[in-house]
């Protein structure tokens, strides 16, 4: 394989690459948590795909939506030029959404909040950031289940584990002690997580 394994991996399941699942979308602002995170020092431009290449060089305002998929394939490119191991990539998850979550007024939302009252709302949070995609939790006293649901390949297994990193950093700023995810099942459309805290 190229300079970047996992983007190849990940556009090789999509049937449309790049432009698959365009009704998919993301926030801008979680996209510039993970870029602005790593040196594009040295990165092979030229070995990138030219969507890649012009949304990794083009500056975006934090409110605008970008096309999931490039979003995620960006991401996966900036770990490999990075040369992160997959356990490393899952604890830049978290620190990239430790960042963003600790936006003035997302960290003040969030210390509102119950565990309770988070997971009760969990879809809508969810929609602040992502569009074409949804969360559920069903609450089993200091547990619960989470299924993400998007469509077929918008995200592979590391993503998936990536994502529940974001759970957890949502759940520990909202009161939950010694929160957990851990990820049950991944698959090509759904992803389920069994959450806890103290």
């Amino acid at each position: 394989m190229g300079a970047f394994p996992r983007v190849e991996r990940y556009l090789s399941r999509l049937p449309r690459g790049l432009d698959t699942h365009p009704e998919c979308t993301t926030k801008a602002s979680v996209f510039r948590v993970f870029t602005e995170s790593r040196s594009l020092r040295h990165f092979p431009w030229e070995e990138a795909p030219p969507a890649i290449t012009t949304l990794l060089r083009t500056p975006v305002p934090h409110s605008a939506w970008l096309p999931e998929v490039q979003v995620m394939a960006s991401i996966l490119a900036l770990a490999d030029h990075s040369k992160l191991s997959d356990a490393e990539a899952v604890r830049w998850f978290h620190e990239a959404n430790a960042s963003l979550l600790g936006n003035r007024m997302y960290r003040a939302l969030l210390s509102l909040a119950s565990p309770t009252h988070l997971i009760q709302g969990v879809g809508a949070r969810w929609s602040t950031f992502h569009r074409g995609t949804g969360i559920g939790m069903v609450q089993e006293g200091s547990s619960a289940l989470a299924t993400l649901q998007y469509p077929p390949f918008l995200y592979c297994e590391l993503v998936a584990r990536g994502q529940g990193e974001g759970l957890r950093v949502a759940l520990s700023m909202s009161r939950a002690k010694d929160a957990e995810v851990e990820l049950l099942h991944f698959g090509p459309r759904r992803s389920e997580y069994r959450v806890t805290w103290s």
